[in-house]
């Protein structure tokens, strides 16, 4: 019996010897690091670590959009909070009621374009951190890109714009995010805002849908943009004209990123008067 108890344990140590080993690799790693497990395991536990190898690198992604969105934060707020502040302090040694009221319209100024830079910001990491399929669901995807152009139609009533609409093909419902769809469209508006339209323009929003698509198209009749820039304004932080337009150079992106995240893509087209933004979702 007592043999027969030895001859047990020993191989109940034996068997569990690559399990133990593995227990103790991992639990000597730090907090941070998420490298792949490559160490030999035997048949029955490939399984195991290939499971917590995609954990490591689902991780791994997270983390660095974490860091990521708060290098962006870190950069773009120090000025504008930087300004307020010296605005502030001037507006406390103003010489007089009149003066007084101008640096504080100005502070106000700076305030509302801050509010405006944190909000992007944090849209761009919603779109980031929502980029995964368990957030699609059927969706009236007309009945948000409609209600969005309505609210926007009637903000630039005041500036004698004219926005139109148009359905072309059989509506149907969608399969997508519609937070991301719906922060998409709101920030494609916003662009032909502050770059494409003045007063007395127009803004034509179309909704195409196809057997295998839906393709949104915005056209302004503005400025344009130069076909050498088509590309680069959909990266983050670029403006044709920052001294001008006072956004923060994410909007595009924040719409690049929400259309990827449906299999599709943005892009800037058109060779005539005016920009051309069309968004291809294929999911």
């Amino acid at each position: 019996m007592v043999t027969a108890a030895l001859i047990l344990w020993f191989g109940i140590q034996l068997g569990l010897k690559p399990l133990l080993d593995l227990r103790e690799a991992i639990g000597q790693r730090s907090a941070d690091d998420l490298r792949p497990i490559r160490r030999w395991v035997p048949p029955e536990l490939r399984p195991l670590v290939e499971t917590t190898n995609s954990l490591f690198e689902r991780l791994a992604r997270a983390f660095a959009l974490r860091d990521g969105f708060i290098s962006d934060a870190a950069h773009q707020m120090r000025n504008p909070v930087a300004a307020m502040q010296s605005q502030a302090e001037a507006a406390m040694s103003a010489p007089d009621e009149t003066e007084l009221r101008a640096r504080v319209a100005g502070l106000a100024q700076s305030a509302q374009a801050t509010s405006r830079l944190t909000s992007q910001l944090l849209s761009l990491e919603r779109v980031r951190g929502r980029s995964l399929k368990e957030f699609n669901q059927p969706t009236d995807l007309l009945a948000v890109v409609r209600e969005r152009v309505r609210a926007f139609a009637e903000a630039q009533l005041p500036h004698d714009i004219e926005v139109g609409f148009s359905v072309t093909g059989t509506p149907r419902p969608v399969d997508c995010d519609s937070v991301l769809i719906e922060e998409m469209v709101v920030n494609l508006l916003d662009n032909a805002a502050k770059y494409g339209l003045r007063a007395g323009g127009c803004l034509d929003v179309s909704v195409t849908f196809e057997p295998e698509s839906v393709t949104l198209r915005f056209a302004d009749d503005g400025p344009g943009v130069p076909p050498d820039q088509r590309e680069r304004i959909f990266n983050r932080f670029v403006r044709l004209d920052p001294d001008q337009s006072g956004g923060c150079g994410l909007g595009l992106s924040i719409a690049s990123d929400a259309a990827r995240a449906h299999d599709g893509e943005a892009r800037c087209i058109g060779d005539g008067p005016g920009a051309v933004f069309e968004v291809i979702l294929r999911r």
